[in-house]
């Protein structure tokens, strides 16, 4: 059973979209022109504009969502009831509402319906939708397909989240559109601790015009993807005029529709950078970011990077470390220690004179986290480069933001001097109640290190669950030979099923590139 039958059976009230070009996919390859793009700073300042945004929607209002609490107070009122206020106002609604728990595609048909009616979303959202006397909501909790095996055999080993197992591959874009003249982009989820500025920080930003198509037309697509129909028309907004530019960049993984533009648009920007780059992000995991801010500090950039103390699955649930959360932790340790570092010993022949390099001398590198305890904790994905050009939106520096193999991802590309002044000037009045101090990466590698309970869980995963053989020769090409004919792929090679100690399977694992590409 595949993830749109369950779908598909949970909500019969939904209708396609499609623009009024007829076409669905969107292909935004240049920055259009767009009449209006202002930042927003934290939870109170971004949920004060999409509510307001919401009370004026005149025709529809799409939204698409990761996290979604209907009972989150906005302008005063709860989101459900603003929702179901416009609806009593003939206003389309349609969400995008990704599901959490494990992929159904993972059950037979009757386990992934049982399943589907349990999943947190579904519950939330069938509530909505009988509250809708109006009937101008539709939702569709958007599930993902079957993983590859590397990720199936990741999720065996995944933690939990407040209490639910950590999906490793979904739709994590989250935006709102209103009336296709409107859109509030970033990485804040509609949560109710999203709201709290004080504990939380999230970065997103307005757009009004002809930026907004491009916004639109992803979710269109993703619509016309999830239900299959007759075709219902959006009419767009007309052209706006104004000067700053901007440009919808997205995530797709090959399980729904190959796109890295957002990983492009990054390395593209940092090998272009010509004085600055900040970057305010939860992660610093995916090794070809890595490696791209190494070259720019090495070539004289000033890089400045703000990250959470700990990565809030650590934090927020207050348990020890599992297995998932200190590799993950391990592999930012190593990227942002290999960018620290006097001496790059890891890197290929051409950086080997910049061995001697002296990173507090030159003062080109800052890596900060806010000193009281991931309060706020940085949840904003953007990156500033030269002070003009700005990336906003819901991807991590991380595999699965940025590869194409796990989650979906949107964004938005602007070139302008004013709205980068814009923003880091409220970024800076911000981060004068931080107290932001060094990041400390000796208590990241503490952290991270692996238990011998760990290497010992691994161990039998591998032996009993995957392979079916204890004790075996994973030196001998035969081994393997006979593996493949049963349909194991090679996720964990000679390396990590070889490792002697849990230093040894905790490097293996972190040198292993196809599973950093779901962490």
């Amino acid at each position: 059973m595949n993830a749109q039958t369950g779908t598909q059976a949970a909500y019969k009230r939904k209708t396609s979209i499609q623009l009024a070009s007829g076409k669905q996919k969107s292909n935004l390859k240049l920055a259009v022109q767009t009449s209006s793009i202002t930042p927003l700073v934290d939870g109170p300042e971004i949920f004060a504009e999409i509510g307001n945004s919401i009370i004026n929607a005149k025709d529809y209002i799409y939204i698409s969502g990761w996290m979604i609490h209907l009972n989150l107070k906005i302008n005063g009122k709860s989101l459900k009831s603003l929702l179901l206020k416009k609806s009593s106002q003939n206003v389309k609604i349609k969400i995008l509402w990704a599901d959490l728990d494990p992929n159904a595609g993972q059950f037979n048909e009757e386990e992934a319906k049982k399943k589907y009616a349990q999943s947190i979303e579904s519950i939330q959202a069938n509530r909505l939708l009988k509250e809708d006397k109006s009937k101008n909501i539709e939702v569709i909790v958007t599930e993902m397909s079957d993983l590859s095996f590397d990720g199936r055999i990741l999720q065996e080993i995944a933690t939990t989240y407040m209490n639910r197992k950590v999906l490793i591959g979904s739709h994590h874009q989250k935006f709102v559109v209103v009336d296709g003249t409107t859109a509030i982009v970033g990485g804040i989820d509609l949560t109710v601790h999203s709201a709290k500025a004080s504990k939380w920080h999230d970065v997103s930003v307005r757009i009004f015009g002809k930026g907004v198509r491009g916004i639109e037309n992803n979710f269109v697509t993703r619509w016309n993807k999830e239900k299959l129909g007759k075709y219902s028309e959006v009419t767009l907004n007309p052209k706006s005029k104004d000067s700053p530019r901007c440009k919808t960049i997205l995530t797709l993984p090959s399980w729904y529709w190959s796109n890295t533009e957002i990983l492009n648009q990054y390395i593209e920007l940092i090998n272009s950078a010509k004085s600055s780059i900040y970057i305010e992000n939860q992660y610093i995991r995916e090794p070809g970011i890595s490696k791209v801010l190494l070259d720019a500090v090495l070539r004289g950039i000033n890089l400045t990077i703000i990250i959470p103390t700990l990565p809030e699955e650590i934090v927020n649930d207050g348990k020890k470390p599992q297995l998932h959360n200190k590799l993950s932790v391990y592999i930012q340790y190593r990227m942002l220690k290999t960018l620290t570092t006097q001496r790059i010993e890891t890197l290929t022949e051409p950086y080997k004179k910049y061995s001697k390099f002296q990173d507090k001398q030159n003062n080109r590198l800052k890596i900060f986290s806010p000193s009281k305890k991931n309060k706020p904790y940085i949840h904003a994905k953007i990156m500033v480069v030269d002070e003009e050009y700005t990336i906003i939106g819901s991807a991590n520096l991380n595999g699965k933001s940025l590869v194409g193999s796990s989650d979906s991802e949107l964004g938005v590309f602007i070139s302008s001097k004013d709205f980068a002044r814009n923003l880091k000037e409220k970024l800076s009045e911000k981060s004068k109640t931080w107290r932001l101090i060094a990041h400390n990466l000796e208590q990241s590698e503490k952290i991270s290190r692996f238990s011998h309970s760990d290497y010992s869980m691994v161990n039998k995963l591998i032996n009993n669950k995957y392979n079916g053989v204890s004790n075996a020769d994973w030196t001998d090409p035969e081994y393997w030979a006979n593996q493949a004919k049963k349909g194991v792929a090679d996720v964990f090679d000679g390396e990590i099923m070889s490792a002697k100690n849990p230093d040894e399977l905790r490097d293996a694992f972190a040198d292993h590139r196809t599973l950093l590409n779901y962490l």
